[in-house]
């Protein structure tokens, strides 16, 4: 609405690939895409909502389409991702809380046990966190900021968060090379275990941001 100095955003969503706001006028990081869920129950990070393409009888699985709408600033950044940097934000996949449903199935790193039970979470409590972390993770001391800034620190954190997965699998893919039939399904058994225990979600991390004018 140029006239009246308003402006308002507005996503249409499939999936698991959710979209944001940073308001550094409000210091907060919103989440435009929340509607697509129920954010007071546990979310099976397997299963992203709905799919383009032939999932269903070969038609898309329109399950969780939604339409947001946010009224947003100028200077606010948007910012669109997928799953593998959205996920990572979670405080039960960086290690940091538990699951209060599944307080067992906490993340530990496996280079820095750590004696100090998790936090345990509710699953809002976990959606209003990964909020907190995705802001510290962009919040500046009020320098120029740009959309490439955005991007660069929101995938430097899930890089780092990932980091010794990473290097656990190339290592085993590296020292396995060759091997066949069931010698290569134990090994894939007992790297999904050891990888299942370390803090990170290793997927495709893509981000588009843009600063509204």
């Amino acid at each position: 609405c140029p006239s009246n100095r308003r402006w308002l955003v507005c996503s249409a969503i499939v999936g698991d690939s959710n979209a944001y706001v940073y308001s550094r006028k409000q210091k907060s990081v919103y989440e435009l895409t929340q509607g697509s869920r129920d954010l007071n129950n546990e979310r099976d990070m397997r299963s992203p909502g709905g799919a383009l393409g032939t999932t269903m009888d070969e038609k898309a699985d329109l399950t969780n389409l939604t339409y947001s709408i946010m009224e947003i600033e100028q200077g606010d950044f948007v910012f669109l991702t997928t799953d593998g940097i959205s996920d990572n934000y979670d405080p039960c996949v960086s290690g940091t809380a538990a699951s209060i449903k599944t307080p067992l199935l906490a993340r530990k790193s496996s280079s820095a046990i750590t004696h100090i039970p998790p936090m345990l979470m509710t699953a809002y409590e976990r959606h209003l966190s990964s909020l907190k972390q995705m802001y510290l993770s962009i919040a500046d001391n009020g320098e120029e900021l740009t959309a490439l800034d955005i991007c660069n620190r929101l995938l430097q954190y899930v890089i780092r968060l990932t980091d010794e997965q990473r290097q656990i699998i190339e290592k085993g893919v590296r020292e396995n090379e060759g091997i066949e039939g069931l010698e290569r399904n134990k090994f894939e058994m007992e790297m999904r275990k050891v990888v299942g225990t370390i803090p990170g979600k290793l997927d495709h991390a893509s981000i588009v941001t843009y600063q509204v004018r």
